[in-house]
């Protein structure tokens, strides 16, 4: 992408005034000297371009403060480009923009040539450049040899070059907002760039917090590179994992690939192409482990679910029918606190790793000091639901047992209950 940048974005912008670039401006500047004119008439004329871009650099350095200097250093800037020396395109530029800081055409070539390297800074500085040709494009003046729709197509390139650049410098500091204006006026203009329609596909992307329209957006364009670049690993990866997040599964991909590639922008009702997933509720959640499953059957996890997320009939109807003083099915415990008459476990996934209590235990037997069970521990347990608090969760149990020898030595690693799982996403 960098080096089409170069080749083809720096050429196309400089052949857009290569017209007018090395005419003779005696119609509206009049050279006084002769020894001068007749110098700047043979740089001019000189054979092929790299031969004039040097006699036109070497005439400004002759003669300083002519009137010419600028027309000289853009003619010299345009023949440098035509005999491909980007190097000395640049060093053009750079002396154009110390004599007329506003010139558009030396801002396009240092825009350009600093956003196509790799560092930082470079970048930074394009950005800069590109900032400065945005305010002065209004002001270019149109020259006598274009016509009005060569003039305007002009400036469309430049805008779309200042624009590119803008974008693509702020969203290497996350400034998001401003990025995507920049990319999107560039993207506007030249919708076939593919590598500003990346940028900017990153930058509603990458936005925080996520804003649905910026998320649609991003998703259409990262769509637009896949179609012009399908062999990008990473663009695919990334546009299926957004699509697949906004939409709840990646039903309909595929024909969303082919609606982007027949049209350029994205449409007015891209809202419609692509349905958001809207996630259940925990009360929905709730409503459908109720429907779904016996509760007897159910394990900790999905129990402590209910409890904490449910309604107060759904909560009245798992502790009062199910669980309240009913002997619990054997569970997995993972000791947190322990005396000899009560110990504090772990029983779920989120419990073990996190060390908390959710289940409190009273024993129906005391321990003695040597079977004592070891905190970290996992060990069999058994007892009866007595009462819960919800907030935070804690169930206590009576009559508690040890059953048999502990599952595991007193590492804690033994498998708990498993996490419940919210409902599996739709379309």
């Amino acid at each position: 992408m960098k080096k089409f940048l170069v080749t083809v974005v720096l050429a196309t912008a400089v052949a857009a005034s290569a017209q007018d670039a090395g005419s003779n401006p005696s119609a509206t500047k009049t050279i006084k000297d002769q020894a001068e004119y007749n110098a700047y008439t043979a740089a001019i004329g000189a054979g092929d371009n790299c031969a004039k871009g040097a006699a036109l650099d070497q005439f400004v350095k002759d003669y300083p403060a002519s009137i010419v200097k600028e027309d000289a250093l853009n003619a010299a800037m345009t023949s440098y480009q035509a005999c491909g020396n980007a190097t000395k395109v640049g060093a053009m530029a750079e002396k154009i923009l110390e004599i007329n800081p506003n010139n558009v055409l030396a801002l396009v070539v240092e825009t350009a040539l600093s956003r196509q390297k790799p560092d930082p800074q470079s970048l930074a500085a394009a950005g800069e450049f590109a900032k400065r040709g945005l305010a002065a494009l209004p002001s270019m003046k149109k020259t006598a040899t274009e016509s009005d729709a060569e003039f305007q197509k002009k400036q469309t390139i430049y805008g779309a070059i200042f624009n590119g650049a803008a974008g693509h410098a702020a969203l290497a500091t996350k400034d998001y907002a401003n990025a995507q204006k920049y990319l999107r006026a560039a993207v506007d203009a030249a919708p076939d760039n593919i590598n500003d329609t990346y940028f900017l596909s990153l930058a509603y992307l990458s936005a925080r917090p996520k804003v649905d329209e910026a998320q649609l957006n991003g998703i259409w364009f990262i769509a637009r590179v896949i179609n012009a670049v399908p062999t990008f690993a990473e663009a695919v990866k990334t546009g299926k994992y957004y699509y697949k997040n906004y939409h709840g599964s990646d039903d309909g991909w595929d024909q969303f690939l082919n609606l982007a590639k027949s049209q350029p922008l994205p449409p007015a009702d891209l809202n419609t192409k692509i349905t958001k997933y809207i996630p259940p509720t925990p009360a929905d959640q709730v409503k459908d482990m109720l429907a779904g499953k016996d509760p007897t059957k159910m394990d900790f996890a999905q129990w402590i679910f209910i409890l904490t997320n449910g309604n107060q009939e759904q909560t009245d109807t798992l502790w009062n029918g199910t669980l309240k003083d009913k002997t619990l099915p054997p569970f997995l415990g993972k000791v947190i606190t322990i005396t000899k008459e009560i110990a504090t476990v772990a029983v779920t996934a989120d419990g073990f790793e996190a060390n908390t209590a959710e289940v409190e235990v009273t024993f129906a037997s005391p321990f003695t000091a040597k079977n004592l069970p070891a905190v970290g521990a996992s060990i069999q347990l058994q007892g009866i639901a007595n009462s819960y608090a919800k907030e935070p969760f804690l169930m206590k149990l009576k009559e508690g047992v040890q059953l048999g020898v502990p599952a595991t030595k007193a590492n804690g690693k033994a498998k708990p209950t498993t996490k419940a799982k919210p409902t599996t996403k739709k379309k």
